[in-house]
């Protein structure tokens, strides 16, 4: 390959840098995607329980938060992952500008699990359900 010149070469790295914020930002609407059908499914599970009087359906409530958190914890490790490839390519010399593949590291989903961004919300609904199952037994 033909020695590039400095503004191509700044070119590449803006438009691999660009390549891997679209990564994260998918990453980051999904992550919003699960929370928001979490909740949608945690709803529709209390009124169904409420509906037919079957209080034992409210065990969904209680383990579809910790399913719909694995996800979540995933994405969330693979957009991590990309974040610190972000800043790796970032960094790396100017002359490196031509290599423009996609090499991040490896996701971590247990460390993205116990992030301030994950267990509490989901951890909420199943206590909030655990609850309503325990005094509803009394």
């Amino acid at each position: 390959m033909s020695e590039l010149d400095q503004s191509s070469l700044v070119s590449l790295r803006m438009g691999h840098l660009s390549m891997i914020e679209s990564v994260i930002a998918r990453l980051s609407g999904h992550s919003a995607t699960v929370k928001n059908l979490c909740v949608t499914v945690y709803l529709a599970v209390f009124a169904l329980a409420a509906s037919s009087h079957n209080a034992s359906l409210l065990w969904v409530a209680v383990i579809a938060p910790a399913l719909f958190a694995m996800l979540d914890a995933y994405y969330l490790g693979v957009e991590r992952s990309f974040r610190d490839f972000y800043s790796q390519v970032a960094k790396r010399a100017l002359s490196e500008a031509g290599n423009v593949a996609m090499e991040q590291g490896k996701a971590k989903p247990i460390v993205a699990f116990f992030r301030p961004a994950v267990w509490p919300f989901y951890a909420l609904q199943s206590a909030l359900s655990l609850t309503v199952i325990l005094k509803g037994l009394q």
